[in-house]
């Protein structure tokens, strides 16, 4: 992800339905400066005793300009 912007932005990733609870992202919540960029990760750990096609669910990532 990288901020093409000229003012800081500031990221949240919001995860929904019941894979968010095997799923783990590597930054959430923080704050992207003007020209910079990171790598977000996402990790889903399903366990082998895990029904089939019972997970479901949504990743929205949201950004907006940092107020302040």
């Amino acid at each position: 992800m990288k901020n093409t912007g000229t003012r800081d932005k500031k990221i949240v990733v919001w995860k929904k339905g019941s894979i968010a609870e095997l799923m783990a992202v590597s930054q959430n919540n923080f704050d992207l400066k003007a020209g910079e960029e990171v790598k977000l990760e996402f990790t889903v750990r399903i366990p082998v005793s895990a029904p089939y096609k019972k997970y479901d669910g949504r990743v929205v990532i949201f950004k907006w300009p940092k107020l302040w």
